[in-house]
């Protein structure tokens, strides 16, 4: 009955509300607009990553299955000529770096900055996985003269996501 009367006020001119239609209209929760909407979850973006690695190693396996072009790829990024050993400590201090940021300032970052870093982490982790299992990546998309996969471009396009999203906020 209370709810009916508040709509027919609205529409139909003022009624006389009771006391305790006041009351109850200052108890109501109000929804402070300054405050960042709720965003996903942690679990959601650790998903989104084992969704992006999945779908990495699928089309190396696709590549590797057809008649596309590729190039085996031994060496570290950019085919930096490092030590293996080297390399891998290289992988894991960045990836360590990376969540332990994230960790500590996850809830203060953007929606774009995050996909930014998982992007990076996704990247990092199917190249990683890759040379760890295979000993080599596997590199099939020609630019220039260079020869990139999925994963990389994850990376690239995740350092550009932070960059874009940081005159917004401070990293």
């Amino acid at each position: 009955m209370k709810l009916a009367k508040r709509g027919y006020a609205q529409f139909h001119g003022p009624t006389k509300l009771s006391r305790m239609d006041i009351t109850e209209q200052e108890n109501l929760p109000t929804k402070n607009l300054t405050e960042r909407p709720e965003s996903k979850s942690f679990g959601f973006w650790i998903a989104v990553i084992g969704g992006l690695v999945l779908l990495t190693q699928l089309i190396r396996v696709m590549v590797l299955s057809s008649n596309w072009s590729f190039f085996l790829n031994d060496k570290f990024a950019f085919s930096l000529n490092f030590p293996t050993a080297l390399m891998y400590v290289l992988y894991i201090t960045a990836m360590v770096f990376i969540v332990r940021y994230l960790w500590r300032h996850w809830q203060t970052l953007g929606t774009i900055t995050k996909l930014g870093f998982v992007l990076i982490l996704s990247g990092g982790v199917s190249n990683f996985g890759e040379r760890m299992v295979f000993g080599h990546v596997v590199d099939y998309i020609f630019i220039a003269n260079g020869v990139l996969n999925a994963a990389d471009l994850f990376i690239m396009f995740g350092i550009l996501s932070i960059f874009i999203d940081r005159p917004r906020r401070n990293l």
